[in-house]
């Protein structure tokens, strides 16, 4: 554990992990601490091959500017960092802070925390001040109180001492008294105001000579069913028996042949919270709205990968590679550059997620990597080679992977997933030395 060497008089009021911060150069926080005091950053350095070493500063709020009774924090999309948090100094110095997880609810709660500090004078929490006197912790927090008095007073009089304690012995029983007569009270309350009727399951409604229909969903019930397969609602039995006697012969033969057409139609897929008829490609219920996750919501990612392998198979190997720029590029490789290029974006964080791994393990960064010679090398290669064309297919995953980050920013932010996918798009950008916008 990291000492953060407090002051007597100074508390943690907020707690954040995975912070990088811009200023005066770029770290990488293991932790960022705000107290009724400063702010706090730890840092972890690597002293050897398998030791670190953990160290702190901090950033005094003070030190923070306060103008037209607002303090300088706010939210801010930097173009070189992303969104984070801008601090402005009283010095004219300001700082980035981009937080990893959550980083739109981190940073409204930093800023509402060092407003609420430097403006309004919050303190830290009495812990007397919350303590339950009639609870075990409460009386043994009464019975320290009444020893510091009587402690304290020694210095001064004993007689003043005497009536203090005094005083606090006659506190307690009170106390019991009064917790004890408000558990009476609403006891009664309760027993007056309870309501004595049970649960009744809903009765069926349906017409003499037709099949019982669920009245939650709609379902049409199986036969002496006691719960709906559609919804799961309970369904009275003794209705749904009398019901299902009045089926007529005709109706009872009708629903057998629909059964054995329903068993050769094929395999039906149902939204597993509405119950709503949905096909392998649904990402979305249309009925309920719940997200559909598994096979299905993974399959155009699949079916990708599923011709890539197939192009690969189909790929002829020969001699001709040797020859370097004075050959042409393999069809297989043109086809495979093809496909990623016109691959279309996912519409779900799990396939947006899905295709981020499989970009992250197909770029090249020796290839990608913008550097001098990199930049040279493709703008004198005006023709694909067998040479060539491996760059250029690495290039063509870093753009696809641009473009699905992009996508999956917008349509969701606030989705748990979306840090994993952000994370790896920040961390191969870095490798590549691409600036992200």
């Amino acid at each position: 554990m990291t000492n953060l060497d407090l002051e007597l008089n100074e508390g943690i009021i907020l707690q954040s992990a995975e912070v990088t911060r811009y200023g005066k150069g770029t770290d990488k926080l293991q932790e960022m601490v705000l107290t009724n005091k400063n702010i706090i950053c730890i840092i972890e350095k690597r002293t050897g091959f398998f030791k670190s070493e953990r160290y702190t500063y901090k950033i005094p709020l003070e030190s923070i500017k306060v103008a037209n009774g607002q303090a300088q924090v706010m939210k801010m999309n930097n173009d070189s960092h992303g969104l984070g948090l801008q601090i402005l100094y009283t010095n004219g110095d300001r700082e980035h802070f981009v937080f990893l997880r959550s980083p739109r609810k981190e940073i409204q709660r930093w800023i509402d925390a060092i407003n609420n500090v430097l403006l309004k004078g919050d303190q830290l929490p009495d812990p007397a001040s919350s303590v339950d006197p009639n609870s075990s912790s409460g009386k043994k927090h009464i019975f320290e109180n009444l020893q510091d008095t009587i402690s304290g007073a020694l210095n001064f009089d004993m007689q003043s001492v005497v009536e203090k304690a005094q005083s606090k012995i006659t506190e307690i029983p009170q106390q019991m008294t009064d917790k004890i007569q408000e558990k009476i009270d609403g006891i009664k309350e309760d027993s007056l105001s309870s309501d004595t009727s049970y649960y009744a399951p809903p009765k069926v409604q349906s017409v003499e000579g037709e099949i019982a229909f669920c009245p939650n969903c709609g379902t049409k019930l199986n036969e002496n069913a006691k719960f709906c397969h559609g919804c799961g609602a309970a369904i009275n039995a003794d209705v749904n028996s009398s019901q299902s006697a009045k089926v007529q012969p005709e109706i009872q033969q009708e629903n057998h042949y629909n059964q054995r057409q329903q068993e050769y139609a094929g395999k039906i897929l149902k939204c597993p919270n509405c119950g709503e008829v949905i096909t392998e490609t649904t990402v979305i219920c249309p009925s309920c709205g719940m997200q559909i996750t598994g096979r299905a919501a993974v399959s155009s990612v699949q079916a990708f990968k599923d011709q890539l392998m197939a192009i690969e198979s189909s790929r002829k190997h020969g001699f001709g590679g040797a020859l370097g720029f004075y050959t042409a590029a393999d069809k297989a490789d043109i086809k495979k550059l093809s496909l990623i290029k016109t691959f279309p974006i996912p519409n779900s964080i799990d396939d947006c997620l899905e295709f981020m791994m499989l970009a992250e393990a197909n770029i090249d960064v020796g290839l990608s990597k913008n550097t001098i010679m990199n930049k040279m090398n493709k703008a004198g290669n005006s023709i694909e080679t067998s040479a060539t064309i491996s760059r250029t297919i690495s290039d063509a995953w870093v753009l696809k992977m641009n473009q699905v980050y992009k996508k999956a920013e917008i349509m969701f932010p606030d989705d748990p997933a979306f840090l994993k996918i952000q994370k790896m798009y920040l961390e191969k950008m870095k490798e590549l030395k691409i600036k992200v916008q």
